[in-house]
């Protein structure tokens, strides 16, 4: 438990500022790109990490990451882009695979078993695509994962919603 903490720390270290986006009252805006998260409450705190959106950290709960790609991306099926969420992690065992609804669209949920950096973690992910955007959900935490973060992760996941999108 003490390596997956200090590997969800270091990730938390590589910390950026989004220039032009904004988060405030559960809404993340930049450009043109606007849209509302459910609240993971729990004790979860906002941090910057690197190619995210929005990232909440738990000491004990695990990470959890948004990131939205709105141009340059090709049509691709959702199990392709959940691939791409997956590089760099081995020992790969799904426990999960489902299409579930998100923002009335149907959204790819999957939940893996996989060592990253050394460390087995849960990866509990989610891939939507809608107006034109890509938006994909993570939640990186120890295996098992505690039932507590996973309940956070889905009341954010489940409280999503696309105000405006860049998109065509």
């Amino acid at each position: 438990m003490m390596r997956v903490r200090v590997w969800l720390m270091v990730a938390c270290v590589g910390l950026c500022a989004c220039a032009g986006s904004q988060f405030k009252d559960h809404v993340f805006e930049e450009g043109d790109l606007r849209y509302r998260l459910g609240d993971p409450d729990t004790g979860f705190r906002l941090v910057d990490i690197d190619d995210n959106d929005v990232s909440y950290f738990h000491e004990d709960l695990g990470t959890i990451g948004i990131h939205a790609t709105c141009e340059g991306y090709d049509d691709v099926p959702p199990k392709a882009l959940l691939n791409h969420l997956l590089f760099g992690t081995t020992d790969r065992e799904e426990k999960l695979e489902e299409t579930v609804t998100l923002d009335g669209r149907g959204a790819l949920h999957a939940l893996y078993e996989v060592t990253l950096d050394g460390v087995p973690v849960t990866l509990d992910v989610y891939v939507l695509t809608k107006d034109g955007c890509i938006f994909d959900f993570s939640h990186v935490a120890a295996s098992p994962p505690p039932p507590a973060g996973t309940e956070a992760f889905r009341r954010l996941v489940y409280g999503f919603a696309l105000i405006n999108s860049p998109g065509p």
